[in-house]
């Protein structure tokens, strides 16, 4: 008998699950690991977002609702991102906001074209339904687009449907710049592509201050979540913006599929929206984090800072002897050193490492850096002897 179709044979087991293993093992062994691959911001939902849950619960609030999401909701983020509500649909997160997407918009057959170094899922995601992923790399060091690189790759797939991207990015914490959108948003409207960014760090930049409203566009995806900004990642919600059509299938995407995000849910997220006051308090907790990495790296002569200007984590080059496997050298880390990290392979982007900071105390952080420019000054040393 056959239990598993084409799909699950397609899905493929996230690079970063390697060191699963052997980080369950220390904490067993109660190790003090200090994880900066742990993607959990240490924010949580404030006492007025849980009065309101209570409220909603209270009102009945957890019954069947639109598919598309209750209008409430809707209104608050039409307001905020200056939209028609007929422009948005609520759904479980980025991840299953861009699965719904692949499923609407894409064929078996089809390409997406991924500018790299970006969050793995969405690739895995596209292998697993039959489309085949175009990468893109961004240029090493700056992390700026190649545009000619990305155009010359679009002439030799025409069954590219979709650019994608995120910004902050993740894992690097580069911003598109404005000049950059709209120099995207010309290449998708000329080459009749949806130009997907992925802004669930938009609220946490380094100023304080939002990341800018895209200019709506008929070529534009943005999707976004309440997981990092506002430490609701257990609650999975999150929206996306898009032209009607797009909106409109994936609304009956969701019918058919999950019927709706539980309403008391989406009175949380709108409680959390609405609180300004909140989002900046937020911001200005990891923006504190994140100087601590930059001082903390800084000191060190085997890792150091590169382009960063938002989200929870950030990507340092790294020097180490040729020869070196970098997940060889991960484990290496957590097993020896007791620091848990994402390497740059993972992301196609050997030299680096993505450190998340966000769950993180300041003596952690400060202790982890320190921990891992110990390794890096044994392990050249080693080489040179």
């Amino acid at each position: 008998m056959q239990y598993s179709s084409e799909l699950v044979g397609r899905i493929e087991a996230s690079p970063t699950k390697k060191l699963k293993p052997i980080k369950q093992a220390l904490l067993a062994q109660q190790v003090q690991l200090i994880d900066f691959a742990d993607g959990e911001p240490e924010l949580g939902i404030s006492n007025e977002t849980r009065e309101a849950i209570a409220k909603s619960l209270k009102e009945g609030h957890y019954k069947y609702s639109a598919a598309q999401g209750s209008q409430p909701l809707l209104r608050t983020i039409a307001e905020i991102r200056h939209v028609p509500i007929d422009n948005i649909v609520i759904g479980y997160g980025v991840k299953h906001l861009f699965y719904s997407l692949l499923q609407t918009y894409c064929n078996p057959g089809d390409a997406i074209l991924m500018l790299q170094p970006n969050w793995m899922i969405y690739a895995q995601q596209a292998k697993a339904l039959g489309i085949s992923v175009t990468n893109c790399p961004v240029r090493n060091g700056s992390f700026d687009i190649d545009f000619d690189l990305l155009e010359k790759l679009l002439a030799e797939n025409p069954n590219i449907r979709l650019i994608v991207t995120s910004t902050p990015n993740n894992p690097t914490g580069k911003c598109l710049s404005q000049k950059e959108k709209q120099q995207l948003l010309e290449i998708a409207s000329k080459k009749e592509l949806l130009l997907v960014l992925d802004e669930v760090f938009r609220d946490l930049l380094p100023s304080g201050g939002k990341l800018e409203n895209t200019p709506f566009s008929e070529n534009l995806i943005s999707i976004t979540s309440s997981s990092k900004s506002y430490g609701m990642t257990g609650f999975r919600i999150g929206y996306l913006l898009g032209p009607e059509p797009v909106v409109s299938n994936i609304t009956q995407y969701l019918y058919l599929t999950v019927t709706n995000v539980p309403e008391f849910i989406q009175d949380a997220y709108k409680s959390e929206l609405q609180n300004s006051a909140r989002l900046v308090e937020n911001a200005a907790h990891i923006r504190h984090k994140q100087e601590v990495m930059e001082k903390a790296i800084d000191a060190c002569t085997f890792i150091s800072n590169t382009p960063h200007q938002g989200g929870i984590c950030m990507f340092p080059k790294i020097s180490y002897p040729n020869g070196i496997d970098e997940w060889q050298l991960a484990e290496k880390l957590m097993s020896e050193a007791h620091v848990a990290i994402v390497p740059g392979i993972a992301f196609s982007y050997p030299g680096y490492i993505r450190l998340n900071y966000a769950h993180l105390s300041d003596s952690d952080i400060t202790e982890g850096i320190q921990r891992i420019e110990t390794y890096l000054v044994k392990l050249n040393q080693n080489i040179r002897e």
